[in-house]
C-alpha cells in the first residue's frame, strides 16, 4: 500500500486515513481535542511547465514547517492539502489559519 504522496512526500489520502484512524482512537481515549484544516489551492490554470509540481512542493514545505511534527499533514487529492492538528481547541482555529497566512506570505516575500 502507497502511503506517500510521489510529488510532495507528505502522506497521501490513505496514508492520511490510516494514520488518522489511530490518531482518533487516542484522542478518544486520552478526551483530548483535534481540528482538521483542509487547504483546497486553486492556481486559476493549469501549466504545462513543471510549475504546478514546484507549487504544490511549496505548499507542503509551508505546511510541513508551519504546524507541529505531531500533527497529521497530508495531500490528499491533486490541489487539496489537510492538517489534523493535535489538541487544538476549536478557539485556535483563527490562530492557526492567521499563522498559517503568515507562512505563506513570508514565503512569498
Amino acid at each position: 500500500m502507497k502511503l506517500r504522496d510521489q510529488v510532495t512526500g507528505m502522506l497521501d489520502r490513505d496514508g492520511f486515513l490510516f494514520l488518522a484512524n489511530h490518531v482518533l482512537k487516542i484522542v478518544e481515549r486520552n478526551r483530548s481535542t483535534m481540528m482538521l484544516l483542509r487547504l483546497d489551492i486553486d492556481r486559476g490554470g493549469e501549466a504545462e511547465d513543471g510549475s504546478t509540481t514546484r507549487g504544490m512542493n511549496v505548499v507542503a514545505d509551508v505546511i510541513v514547517k508551519t504546524f507541529r511534527g505531531s500533527d497529521v499533514k497530508a495531500r490528499v487529492d491533486e490541489k487539496c492539502f489537510v492538517v489534523l492538528a493535535l489538541d487544538a481547541a476549536v478557539e485556535s482555529k483563527e490562530l492557526l489559519e492567521a499563522r498559517l497566512l503568515k507562512a505563506f506570505a513570508l514565503y512569498n516575500k
